[in-house]
């Protein structure tokens, strides 16, 4: 029977290791011969091959982790003619943008699209509004 200590430990050092998985995801990875040891995540192969030689791996295993990379963050940008708040850019382009705003959106995932502003998802309320202005929705 393991002690209470050892179990979270295990599991610390368990989710430290998907972290660092996930973190690689879409990198090129250079193991030793073995595969035991990572000794570089890098963008490109080329990169990969002489990390592993300056760490005096002659013989790596070099593969691609699965997984796509993050994107940097990006600021999301106006166009010229919006408004920096959402409500003023749906009540220029609906007769009745308040009936928009607390209408569940499919788009959306079913949200009212008032209900996402002011989050991390209000971008998507604008894109979709860009999109039924310029007439490219889907």
């Amino acid at each position: 029977m393991s002690k209470p200590g050892n179990d979270k430990r295990q599991s610390s050092v368990h989710r430290r290791g998907k972290d660092k998985a996930v973190s690689r995801a879409g990198h090129w990875v250079a193991w030793d011969r073995e595969q035991k040891n990572v000794l570089a995540a890098t963008d490109t192969y080329a990169e990969a091959m002489r990390k592993a030689a300056e760490a005096g791996e002659m013989e790596p295993v070099i593969q691609k982790a699965p997984g796509n990379r993050a994107a940097a963050p990006r600021p999301y940008a106006l166009l010229e003619d919006e408004s920096s708040d959402v409500v003023d850019d749906a009540r220029a382009i609906f007769a009745d943008a308040d009936g928009w705003l607390d209408t569940p959106n499919v788009l959306l995932g079913g949200c009212k699209p008032r209900e996402l502003l002011g989050t991390d998802q209000e971008p998507h309320v604008r894109d979709l509004l860009r999109g039924i202005r310029y007439g490219i929705t889907t």
